[in-house]
């Protein structure tokens, strides 16, 4: 074989290995999520309030989840049982609450906030959340953190409830039928 020659193999097989790397199913995007985009237009906004924000708020785990709260009570009732007491949640007016834990971390830097535009579509309340982490590189404390915030929804119906993040990646969600606050 000529120089010419033995590079054609060599050029072959690293263009059907691309090809072949390519059309993995690890390079197809997750199309189990919907497109929440359309969510958030005019005719499916939902205006909410973020009350309270912590970043110490005694989560069990690390998981991220949302948690429905049905009353001011209820909201009330969440801060008890985690022995906290958010600034600016102590005299809740009444509504129904949900609460978005961001979930235990190790070092100080993390933090959420909720967007005070919602979406609903069929039945299915969609809030956005902006989480923050320290840069890779960055000195943190070293003491346990768990970001939260305590957040009054409007007088709606919906029969469930997802967290999405500033990526649109789903972080929590929440089952069940909620009807209008009374």
């Amino acid at each position: 074989m000529t120089p010419r020659n033995t590079c054609l193999p060599v050029v072959l097989a690293v263009l059907m290995l691309t090809s072949a790397c390519s059309s993995s199913k690890s390079w197809v995007p997750d199309v189990s999520l919907p497109d929440f985009s359309k969510w958030f237009s005019k005719e499916n906004e939902v205006l909410v309030t973020e009350v309270a924000n912590s970043s110490q708020c005694n989560a069990p785990d690390e998981q991220t989840r949302i948690a429905l709260l049905p009353s001011a009570q209820a909201a009330a009732d969440w801060q008890a049982a985690r022995g906290i007491q958010l600034p600016g949640a102590a005299d809740l007016p009444p509504g129904r609450y949900v609460a978005v834990d961001l979930g235990l971390r190790t070092t100080a830097g993390y933090g959420l906030a909720v967007s005070r535009q919602a979406g609903l579509n069929d039945g299915v309340l969609v809030l956005k959340a902006t989480s923050f982490a320290p840069a890779v590189d960055a000195i943190s404390a070293q003491v346990m953190t768990s970001p939260c915030a305590l957040v009054r929804l409007p007088a709606i119906e919906f029969n469930s409830m997802r967290l999405i993040d500033q990526s649109g990646k789903l972080r929590g969600s929440a089952a069940g039928t909620v009807g209008k606050a009374s």
